[in-house]
């Protein structure tokens, strides 16, 4: 039997009046028949929801088994070694922020753009956790490994787009400075360019800061501060590593203080930096003609 929830909610009838609202929603889902499947990996707790549609909409008491159709529609987790941050409607993700041994990790830009309510009418807010496993030397990466959960909601399986940055140890990265990118973990346990896991955007990849404006797909390494990062629509396993052996450089989105790392990536990937600058001169002008 289904039971449909008050409205207003129990919070609201018995606590709020006296104590204040004590319950921050989730998620909810009525009407269906589910299962967890909870795996615990040390520190980190991940769970995973399955539900079936039941045929009902409303209290009803099933007098048979239905036709049932699992599939997974929420993932969780939450870690010893992570923290929690619960982000109302509409508020920016950049408080999210946690640091492990010597790799710190920051949601840099993005709103909560969850706009679903429970059965009661109460605004859902998200509990981002994070948690994180030290990279051994099978790893080959640059920073430790950041488990980020709680972006995906169960009316949408994307993220909101924000931007994620991570450090890295320069001192480990050697020659390899120039291809220090922010890797993502694929479902087969290998990593690959973060942004390559997105859903929809446009590719580009950044010698410098992140800078507000950035569109989904845009990526970069800043060698001055030593961070690596991506604008993204998805949650999961993060670190900084090799990312391809060749990106293609977008040099129109160099700053002034990254003008000597543009000459560095031009000679590192043979880029034809007379013809770059050529071309950029050009565009100036065009730009100047414009207007």
């Amino acid at each position: 039997k289904f039971y449909t929830p008050n409205v207003s909610s129990n919070d609201q009838t018995y606590n709020a009046p006296v104590f204040g609202n004590r319950e921050t929603p989730i998620s909810q889902e009525l009407y269906t028949i589910g299962y967890y499947i909870v795996t615990v990996d040390g520190p980190q707790v991940t769970v995973d929801y399955y539900s079936s549609p039941s045929g009902c909409d409303d209290d009803h008491r099933l007098s048979e088994t239905p036709r049932l159709t699992f599939s997974r529609r929420e993932r969780f987790g939450y870690s010893l070694n992570g923290r929690q941050f619960l982000i109302t409607p509409g508020a920016p993700y950049r408080p999210v922020m946690d640091r492990f041994q010597g790799t710190t990790a920051r949601i840099l830009d993005g709103l909560n753009q969850n706009l679903a309510r429970d059965y009661s009418g109460r605004a859902l807010a998200k509990a981002v956790n994070t948690g994180w496993t030290a990279r051994s030397r099978a790893d080959r990466l640059f920073s430790d490994i950041l488990s980020l959960w709680g972006l995906t909601s169960l009316e949408d399986p994307s993220a909101d787009v924000y931007a994620l940055s991570m450090s890295f140890h320069p001192d480990e990265v050697g020659k390899s400075i120039s291809r220090a990118v922010l890797l993502a973990r694929n479902p087969d346990g290998t990593w690959v360019t973060a942004v390559d896991r997105n859903r929809g955007g446009v590719k580009k990849f950044i010698v410098g800061p992140w800078a507000p404006g950035c569109a989904l797909g845009s990526y970069g390494v800043d060698m001055r501060t030593h961070t690596a990062w991506a604008v993204l629509n998805f949650d999961g396993d993060f670190a900084v590593g090799c990312g391809e052996k060749k990106p293609v450089v977008d040099f129109t989105e160099f700053q002034p203080d990254q003008a000597k790392y543009r000459d560095q990536y031009a000679a590192k990937f043979n880029y034809d930096l007379a013809a770059i600058c050529k071309d950029l001169r050009e565009r100036q002008v065009a730009n100047v003609m414009r207007f």
